[in-house]
């Protein structure tokens, strides 16, 4: 299965279950329109880019958006690179990009590899994030939910947030690894991509998912308008079922399903996914199996997140 719930109505988690078959489209060219928010032009394969920023922001800081933008570059498949390969990735000019690594060693927030000469995240990252999952309590609330899904499905259980374009997985509880790509923390999916993505567009407030879609129109141009009409199907079956489905879109014989999780007042949303084969026996039936146990463990979830 793969990811989504929201924080819509608490109630829609006992809704019957059913199926959604959606195939991702290909994305389209990069364009712009004059009135919209300025964003930095570069749109090189593999690079981050800057965030949108208002005309009249004046209190906007550059120079640290610039080394937020080099620590984004770094992921489980490239942990380590240099100047010149961040500067390709972030569109920055290769002196700027060593000014910016030589201040984040200095600071922890990068490392350097004395054999390769090359980059890596420091532990200052870790330090950075850990206050946010301690405050979360996530691990102890969600844990066991998690576990009983994972082993009753026989496959992997996630909790993601989004960052940007983003889907993070922030928790991860795995019986089995049917898609082959050792899910975790930290893992990162597209947040148009992705059953997650689908989890948490169809979950967030109407103002989320306005500047969020706004980002993915200047990132990708033409990537959230050629796409309305999928989401707009995420957002019927969504409303019957309380989550989002999607069949074999990494592997064959593979469901994902995802419901985002209840949520207080001005916190984060967080979306509760699942991933299971079936490559035998009756898939609607089991399917249906999955999306109520996932709604089960997203209301435990949601309860115990609410409650603490």
């Amino acid at each position: 299965m793969k990811e989504s719930i929201g924080s819509e109505q608490r109630s829609r988690a006992a809704a019957p279950v059913a199926h959604l078959s959606i195939h991702v489209q290909p994305r389209i060219a990069d364009m712009r329109t004059p009135s919209s928010p300025t964003i930095a032009p570069e749109k090189r394969r593999g690079a981050t880019h800057a965030v949108l920023r208002e005309p009249n922001d004046r209190q906007f800081a550059s120079t640290l958006e610039r080394g937020l933008r080099v620590l984004q570059c770094f992921s489980v498949d490239f942990p380590e690179m240099g100047n010149a390969e961040l500067a390709r990735r972030t569109g920055l000019p290769r002196p700027t990009v060593s000014r910016l690594t030589h201040t984040l060693i200095k600071l922890g927030y990068l490392r350097r590899n004395p054999e390769t000469g090359e980059f890596g995240l420091g532990t200052s990252v870790l330090c950075l994030g850990y206050p946010l999952l301690a405050g979360l309590q996530l691990r102890q609330l969600s844990i066991g939910p998690m576990k009983e899904l994972a082993d009753a499905i026989d496959g992997s259980v996630t909790i993601s947030v989004r960052d940007r374009l983003k889907m993070v997985q922030i928790e991860s509880v795995t019986t089995r690894d049917v898609l082959k790509r050792k899910p975790g923390a930290g893992l990162t999916l597209p947040l148009l991509d992705s059953t997650v993505g689908a989890g948490w567009l169809v979950g967030a407030s109407a103002e989320e998912r306005k500047r969020a879609t706004r980002e993915l129109e200047h990132e990708e141009p033409g990537s959230w308008s050629g796409r309305k009409g999928e989401f707009e199907e995420f957002r019927r079956y969504f409303m019957r079922h309380g989550y989002v489905l999607r069949r074999n879109l990494l592997r064959a014989h593979t469901t994902a399903l995802a419901a985002p999780l209840p949520r207080g007042q001005g916190a984060e949303l967080l979306v509760l996914s699942c991933v299971l084969s079936i490559s035998h026996g009756d898939q609607e039936a089991l399917e249906a199996s999955a999306g109520r146990q996932l709604l089960a463990a997203a209301r435990q979830i949601g309860d115990r997140l609410l409650d603490k």
